[in-house]
C-alpha cells in the first residue's frame, strides 16, 4: 500500500517549501481527502475546473460545519467584516462589489500609477547604504505599504498603524490560523474600523480609490459597512501580495544569478520575468471553494465538503526571464501587483551589479496569508 505524504499547513518545513510534498501528492493522489475533511486539488486542470464551476462558491457560510465552527468568532466584528469581503462572496454580491472596485483599477488607471510607484521605489532605494541589507525590512515591506496608502487615498501618517493591524486581520484567513490569532484579529478590526471610518468621512484625495468608492456609497450601490470592510481587504491585498512576491522573486534571482544578469542586460524581459516569478514561486498558493451540492472533480467527489485548491504547486527547474508556458493559477491577473514588481525590478536590477549572499536566507512571515523568503544581500561587492 502506497503511503501518502502528510500535508501539515502549520508545519514550518511545509510552509518554507511545500512543493516537494505537493508534487508527490499530485503524482499519487491528485484529488486528496485531507484528514481535516477538506479535499486538496493539486492538478492544474482540476483547480481550473473547480474555480470556473458555478456549483462551487467562495462564501464560507456555505461550507459544511461553518455554522458550528464560526472560525471568525460568532457575532464578532471580525466575522461581520470578513463575511463582507468580496473575496468571500458569491454572485450576485461578488460581482456588484467587484464591478465598483474595478472602476478604480482600469488598465488606464493602473498605467497612471507607474509614476507614483517609481517615485516610491527610487526613494527607498536611495536610502539603502552599501553593506549588508535586509531587503524585506528596508524595501519589500515599506514599498507596497506606501503605494497602497497613496492609491487608496489614506492618510500617510496613519499607514503604519493600519499596516500593523491589517497584518493581524489577514492572518485569520490562512489555513494555519490559531485561536490566539483570531483574538488578535478581532481586536485589530475594531481599530481598523475607526481608521477607515475616519478616512471615509475625511477630505480624501481626488482620483483615489476611496474617492471612487465614496461616490458609489453616496449613490447607494455599496453601504458603509461594505465600503469599510472592502477597504481593509484592498489594503491587505495591495501590499501583502507585492511584499511576498518581491521576497520570493529576489530569492529566486539571487539563487539564479544568470537570470538576474539577463534582466540587467535586457530590461525588456522584465514584464515577462514578473509573470514567470508569479508562476515559479507564487505569493498565493492556497485558494478555497465550497460546493453547494454533491459534485465531482477528477477521481473524487465532494458531498458538500470544503475544497482547498493548491493553485501554484509547480515550482520546477530554473526561473526563466521570459513568459513561461507552464500553466498557472496564481495571482498574475492583479495588475497593480504586476506593475509594482516590474517597476521595482527595473529600478534595482541595474543598481547592484555584484550581489552576494552573506548567510543562508531566513524565512520571513508578514503575519498574513502568505510568507516569503527573506533575502539578505551584501552590496559591498559593487565597490570592491
Amino acid at each position: 500500500m502506497t503511503t501518502l505524504p502528510t500535508v501539515d499547513f502549520r508545519s514550518a518545513a511545509f510552509r518554507a517549501d511545500p512543493y516537494p510534498i505537493l508534487a508527490e501528492l499530485r503524482s499519487l493522489d491528485p484529488v486528496h481527502r485531507h484528514p481535516s475533511g477538506i479535499w486538496l486539488l493539486t492538478r492544474h486542470a482540476d483547480v481550473v475546473a473547480v474555480n470556473r464551476d458555478p456549483r462551487f462558491g467562495r462564501d464560507p457560510r456555505r461550507r459544511s460545519g461553518y455554522a458550528v465552527a464560526r472560525p471568525f468568532g460568532a457575532g464578532s466584528a471580525l466575522e461581520e467584516t470578513v463575511e463582507r469581503w468580496m473575496l468571500m462572496l458569491d454572485p450576485p454580491e461578488h460581482g456588484r462589489i467587484r464591478q465598483l472596485v474595478s472602476r478604480a483599477f482600469t488598465p488606464n488607471a493602473v498605467d497612471g500609477m507607474a509614476g507614483l510607484v517609481g517615485r516610491v521605489a527610487m526613494d527607498l532605494l536611495d536610502r539603502i547604504d552599501v553593506g549588508e541589507v535586509d531587503l524585506m525590512e528596508r524595501f519589500a515591506r515599506p514599498f507596497p505599504v506606501a503605494v497602497i496608502t497613496a492609491v487608496l487615498g489614506l492618510d500617510p501618517t496613519r499607514s503604519e498603524v493600519v499596516h500593523r493591524h491589517t497584518a493581524e486581520l489577514a492572518s485569520v484567513v490562512e489555513p494555519a490560523a490559531t485561536p490566539a490569532m483570531q483574538r488578535r484579529a478581532i481586536a485589530a478590526v475594531h481599530v481598523l474600523r475607526r481608521e477607515f471610518a475616519a478616512a471615509v468621512n475625511g477630505p480624501g484625495f481626488p482620483g483615489s480609490v476611496l474617492a471612487t468608492l465614496r461616490g458609489s456609497e453616496e449613490s447607494g450601490r455599496i453601504d458603509d459597512a461594505e465600503l469599510i470592510a472592502n477597504l481593509m481587504l484592498l489594503f491587505v491585498a495591495g501590499h501583502e501580495t507585492t511584499t511576498n512576491l518581491l521576497g520570493n522573486g529576489l530569492h529566486a534571482l539571487v539563487r539564479h544569478p544568470e537570470q538576474l544578469e539577463r534582466l540587467r542586460r535586457d530590461p525588456g524581459l522584465i514584464p515577462g520575468a514578473v509573470d514567470e516569478l508569479l508562476r515559479y514561486d507564487s505569493p498565493v498558493t492556497v485558494n478555497s471553494r465550497s460546493p453547494t451540492s454533491s459534485s465531482r472533480s477528477g477521481s473524487g467527489s465532494s458531498n458538500r465538503a470544503s475544497w482547498s485548491t493548491q493553485c501554484s504547486a509547480r515550482r520546477t527547474g530554473t526561473p526563466r526571464s521570459s513568459i513561461a508556458p507552464t500553466p498557472s493559477t496564481s495571482c498574475g491577473r492583479i495588475r497593480p501587483t504586476r506593475l509594482s514588481v516590474a517597476v521595482c525590478t527595473s529600478a534595482w536590477a541595474p543598481r547592484w551589479p555584484g550581489w552576494k549572499r552573506p548567510s543562508p536566507f531566513a524565512w520571513y512571515s508578514s503575519g498574513g496569508r502568505s510568507s516569503s523568503w527573506r533575502p539578505v544581500i551584501d552590496r559591498r561587492t559593487e565597490t570592491s
